[in-house]
């Protein structure tokens, strides 16, 4: 497992009002939230403010981010819930203002990185972030517990984390 005092130090930084903190994990770690909100939206201007909203409630509520989680996780988590409220607030929009199609059609880096993870967690992870359901919808649709699906969810994310490129992604500003 990978180790977590690194991130334990920027939170540590940023609950201290480290402005170097926050600049520092959005060079390593927005490419990777901006993706994400990307492949979830499809939308290039609302995966900049998303992104940007990620950001900003880390500066403004260090604290809401666990130690005992990487950085990356618990900002691609939060990405996630932001992108699938975009979508599902589009989607109840007029007609032709739906959500994105699945990413992975489109994606070769994260179709395999997808394939990769069990099959339980390819199921939770494939309804979650492309079925745009909360993780007690997938709980349900699973048969299993909220917190199963939870975990579940932490760990295709931190998996599909690990085994995604970075390359062709690029800070925005």
């Amino acid at each position: 497992m990978a180790d977590r005092r690194p991130d334990a130090e920027l939170l540590d930084r940023l609950q201290a009002g480290d402005d170097g903190a926050l600049a520092e994990v959005y060079r390593h770690s927005s490419p990777l939230v901006y993706g994400l909100c990307h492949r979830v939206t499809a939308d290039p201007a609302a995966s900049a403010e998303l992104c940007q909203q990620v950001f900003v409630e880390l500066w403004r509520q260090p604290r809401r981010f666990r130690r005992d989680t990487s950085l990356d996780t618990a900002l691609t988590v939060r990405a996630h819930q932001l992108a699938v409220k975009w979508c599902r607030q589009r989607s109840a929009s007029p007609p032709g203002d739906g959500p994105a199609e699945e990413p992975a059609r489109s994606s070769p880096s994260l179709r395999s990185a997808m394939e990769a993870l069990p099959p339980e967690q390819q199921r939770a992870i494939t309804m979650a972030y492309f079925g745009g359901r909360t993780y007690r919808e997938v709980a349900t649709a699973l048969s299993i517990s909220d917190g199963a699906a939870k975990t579940q969810l932490r760990l295709a994310l931190s998996q599909l984390t690990f085994h995604l490129p970075t390359e062709g992604m690029t800070a925005w500003t």
